[in-house]
């Protein structure tokens, strides 16, 4: 025997030379995880996911790798993770990328950090690729000031490149803390009123007329929250606030002849997820989360999370939306 091409036809060995087990294996694993993700949306599924992405140095320490590796393995779970929530049709997923306390770790693994954001996660925004062709909506939500020049460009260059789509908006909190949050949503509140009050005073002074002044409400507060950004809503949700005083409408109108532009807030958050198994919120969504979020603490480091973990989380709120359900 000369060789194998004796005994087998040549376009079996063609056959043969073409099939490739791991692309095989790709594929039915597509195929399963689509049909999982199809099953699911028959229940309720929600409308805002965020995700603490916890334990890339750890994942990468028990490795014996440098800690950059880490992170570069969490931003591909990052990738496959914004997938799933993708496939559920979720339209809102907000990620605790960079706090403002990372500035203080080791000079390398914040360059690293920051890298993942100016190189690979522009990458995902540029023509053609994966942004665009699922129509994701990116925005950042923090500091961006305290970013380097070229960071904060790949920033921009992202929210414009990405700033007509629709279909989900991925909130990359960076560089961000829930403190200071919430400490400039109430400063802008402040601002706000106080300008309101002082103009509208000077015109009805004018008129004979007093302001009393307007109410410092939670609500008022809330949509001024970086997650109520008008830029990080997608047109379908922008539903104006229904408890603003009508009186203060009406002068406020009558008085600047001009249209009213209710302020808007995001749908609310329905699941919080961390990963690593440290029960704590580090700062992340405080205000988002004090009401009606469903908060999960999974085992899995980061790098390791994927579609076992989302479909438990996701089981868990469903089985909680149906018996609240029933029990109304």
């Amino acid at each position: 025997m000369s060789s194998l091409s004796l005994y087998i036809p040549h376009p079996i060995l063609h056959l043969l030379h073409l099939f490739n087990p791991s692309r095989f294996i790709t594929n039915i694993t597509s195929h399963f995880q689509s049909l999982i993700l199809r099953i699911l949306r028959a229940g309720p599924i929600p409308r805002h996911v965020a995700f603490v992405m916890d334990g890339n140095r750890r994942f990468a320490r028990e490795r014996g790798w440098v800690v950059r590796r880490g992170h570069e393995e969490g931003f591909e779970s990052l990738k496959s993770t914004l997938s799933l929530c993708v496939g559920l049709r979720i339209r809102y997923i907000t990620v605790y990328a960079f706090s403002i306390d990372n500035f203080a770790r080791p000079k390398d693994e914040v360059e690293g950090l920051l890298e993942l954001t100016r190189g690979r996660l522009r990458r995902l925004c540029e023509a053609g690729d994966y942004m665009q062709s699922h129509d994701i909506k990116v925005t950042f939500l923090g500091r961006r000031e305290m970013l380097p020049p070229d960071v904060l460009d790949a920033v921009e260059s992202m929210e414009r490149d990405t700033s007509t789509h629709q279909s989900a908006v991925l909130n990359v909190c960076c560089p961000y803390t829930s403190r200071d949050e919430i400490t400039t949503a109430v400063k802008r509140t402040m601002e706000e009123v106080e300008s309101s009050a002082i103009s509208i005073s000077i015109l009805l002074y004018e008129l004979g007329s007093s302001f009393a002044g307007r109410d410092i409400t939670p609500r008022l507060i809330e949509s001024h929250l970086a997650t109520n950004d008008p830029r990080s809503l997608l047109a379908r949700d922008l539903v104006p606030l229904d408890d603003e005083k009508e009186s203060f409408q009406e002068k406020e109108s009558s008085c600047e002849k001009k249209p009213h532009h209710p302020r808007v807030v995001a749908p609310p958050l329905d699941i919080l997820v961390r990963t690593s198994d440290v029960h704590r919120l580090s700062d992340f969504l405080m205000w988002q989360t004090s009401s009606g979020t469903q908060l999960h603490f999974v085992k899995a480091l980061w790098p390791q999370f994927g579609l076992r973990e989302m479909v438990r989380v996701l089981l868990a709120w469903q089985r909680g939306v149906l018996t609240r359900r029933l029990r109304d």
